[in-house]
C-alpha cells in the first residue's frame, strides 16, 4: 500500500511538472517574436553630395568623429596637447576628428526626416523640418553657406538613411 501511494505521488508530481512545462512552453510560444534586422545607428558626417536619380535619393558623405563637452576637451588634449594647453580646451565645446577621408554613399528612405538648425543662414531655428528637395536646394547654393563644412547626423536603419540632422556649430 505504501508502495502504491509513493508511486501515485511520484506520478502526480511528474504530471504537474509536465503540465507546468507545457504551460511555460505555450506561454513562451505565444510571446515569440521573430528577430528582424532593424538595427539603427547614428553617424556624424560631412556631406559631399545629395542626389535624386530616377526617384532614388542618395547621400555621399565622409564619416567623422564628433565630440562635445568634457569628451571634446579630452580628445583635443590627446590630439593636440600644445594647443589644448595654450587654449585651455576647445573653444566652442566641440571637437571634430576626421583622420580618414572616405566617402560612402547611402540610400535615403523616401520618408526620411530632415532637420536643420540654419535653414535660413542668418537665423537659428532649432530642428526646423524641411523636405529632402529643400535640402538638396540648400546644397546647390553653396555661395550663401558652405554646407559641406557643417556636420550632419545621419540615422541609419538597415543601412538606409531615415533621418538627417544638421549640427549647429557656432
Amino acid at each position: 500500500m505504501k508502495y502504491l501511494t509513493a508511486k501515485r505521488t511520484i506520478y502526480g508530481l511528474l504530471v504537474i511538472v509536465l503540465m507546468l512545462s507545457l504551460v511555460t512552453t505555450v506561454s513562451a510560444l505565444g510571446n515569440r517574436t521573430e528577430a528582424t534586422n532593424t538595427q539603427e545607428k547614428t553617424i556624424t558626417v560631412y556631406i559631399s553630395s545629395l542626389q535624386i536619380n530616377d526617384s532614388l535619393a542618395t547621400i555621399t558623405a565622409d564619416e567623422i568623429n564628433w565630440y562635445q563637452g568634457d569628451e571634446a576637451d579630452r580628445i583635443f588634449a590627446q590630439k593636440d596637447p600644445e594647443g589644448a594647453a595654450e587654449m585651455g580646451g576647445t573653444l566652442d565645446g566641440y571637437y571634430i576628428v576626421n583622420d580618414e577621408h572616405v566617402l560612402q554613399t547611402y540610400t535615403i528612405n523616401d520618408h526620411a526626416q530632415v532637420l536643420m538648425q540654419l535653414y535660413d543662414p542668418y537665423t537659428i531655428k532649432w530642428n526646423q523640418e524641411i523636405t529632402l528637395p529643400q535640402l538638396i536646394d540648400v546644397f546647390s547654393h553653396s555661395d550663401i553657406m558652405q554646407q559641406s563644412a557643417i556636420p550632419y547626423h545621419l540615422t541609419l536603419q538597415n543601412g538606409e538613411v531615415t533621418r538627417i540632422v544638421q549640427q549647429y556649430i557656432p
